[in-house]
């Protein structure tokens, strides 16, 4: 990125670049170093402020084999990340920002992975995403080809127009980006909604 120093790079390239409430933040910070020790990281995260509080997490394997490719995460170690993150949890927040119960619920990111970091928006470049857009903006979503990533955000090719224009999309205006595969590309808006309506949850 134009922002960050050379010696930087590897931190700002793992920087969470999408929005996060308070209680988000401090529960991404709390569990990045833990996740890390496990050789995993937390791809996304949603934080439902109702009356029934839930957390629901996204984990991934950080290993990668010999070609770069990511092995998916097994459902084994699905099961002992949950208590671990459930264990870690309850002891530093559940006095503070999550007092009394609330349920938790720990997965794998899934084929249609959600670009959180600044290296899941790099490795993107040139593949559809769909964004589900801020409450403020008119429409909710916004697919398209991912052409570059900036500082500010990223720049979209917007394939449902006709002139097919390019789009720039801050950080801020975004609540939650999927990159689609080849079949889900194909899905209609209403499916795609259904997917990422756990993003604004709560909120």
């Amino acid at each position: 990125m134009d922002g960050c120093k050379q010696e930087d790079k590897s931190d700002c390239m793992s920087h969470y670049v999408m929005p996060l409430s308070p209680i988000e933040r401090e529960i991404v910070a709390v569990l990045e170093p833990v996740l890390a020790a496990q050789q995993c990281e937390l791809v996304r995260i949603c934080v439902s402020v109702s009356s029934n509080k839930q957390v629901d997490i996204f984990v991934d394997n950080i290993d990668t084999d010999h070609h770069g490719n990511r092995s998916s995460i097994r459902v084994d170690k699905l099961q002992t990340l949950h208590l671990l993150v459930q264990d870690v949890l309850s002891a530093a927040l559940q006095h503070t920002l999550l007092p009394g119960s609330y349920a938790l619920q720990l997965s794998s990111p899934g084929l249609d992975r959600p670009l959180t970091r600044l290296r899941h928006f790099h490795k993107a470049v040139g593949k559809r995403i769909c964004v589900r857009l801020a409450h403020s903006m008119q429409s909710k979503l916004q697919t398209g080809v991912l052409l570059n990533v900036q500082q500010s955000g990223i720049v979209l090719k917007d394939l449902d127009d006709s002139a097919a224009r390019s789009l720039l999309l801050q950080w801020h205006e975004m609540q939650e980006v999927i990159c689609l595969y080849d079949f889900a590309y194909r899905r209609d808006q209403k499916s795609l909604a259904t997917k990422l309506s756990t993003a604004g949850r709560g909120k």
